[in-house]
């Protein structure tokens, strides 16, 4: 772009991880990764930023959507086939409703990663001795906490935080406590959204 190499973050698209350095390959991921290049590479492709969002993230990409060469959005088109999944990060954005009506199509048509039995895991016999349950505190510290469930989920945020309106109805989960939430070793990683500090 203008003579200057750009990395890019699609705004309100999340694929399965091909490369992450500490996560394996997930469930069409390869598919998904073979899908984008079959559409990108080697094309000229048009790239138009959203007001609605920074510009850039905190790794500095660029943040946007990219429009094929015969119009199309591209984060559209894989939603829309079943290679991506709509994700708000934290607001939201200006593809928001074409992006969540794509996936509902994906969804209704079971088409790539809602086709039946597509990501599903193996499911083994429990074992029916019982285990230890982990001890979570109950009580509440007077706030609610909120955070996602997706995979691709970084942060958890304050019932004060506007930030948390923006997560999906389907992973939102909301704890009585920061410590309770903390005490689920999905989230142990997982920090403050910056709207909360």
């Amino acid at each position: 772009m203008d003579g200057t190499v750009e990395t890019i973050r699609l705004i309100g698209i999340d694929t399965p991880e091909t490369v992450h350095p500490s996560k394996p390959v997930e469930c069409m991921g390869i598919e998904a990764s073979n899908k984008a290049k079959q559409l990108l590479t080697g094309q000229t492709v048009r790239f138009e930023g959203d007001s609605s969002q920074d510009t850039r993230d905190r790794y500095g990409r660029l943040l946007g959507y990219v429009f094929l060469p015969d119009g199309r959005n591209y984060g559209d088109v894989m939603i829309r086939s079943g290679y991506a999944y709509e994700y708000t990060y934290s607001s939201a954005y200006k593809y928001q409703s074409l992006y969540k009506e794509a996936q509902s199509y994906a969804e209704n048509s079971k088409l790539g990663l809602w086709a039946d039995g597509m990501c599903e895991e193996e499911v083994v016999a429990e074992d029916p001795t019982p285990k230890p349950q982990p001890v979570t505190p109950a009580s509440s510290d007077g706030h609610k906490w909120y955070v996602s469930s997706h995979y691709s989920s970084k942060f958890y945020y304050c019932e004060e935080s506007d930030a948390w309106h923006g997560l999906s109805e389907k992973y939102l989960e909301v704890y009585d406590s920061e410590s309770a939430l903390k005490a689920n070793y999905q989230y142990r990683d997982h920090t403050l959204h910056e709207s909360c500090q």
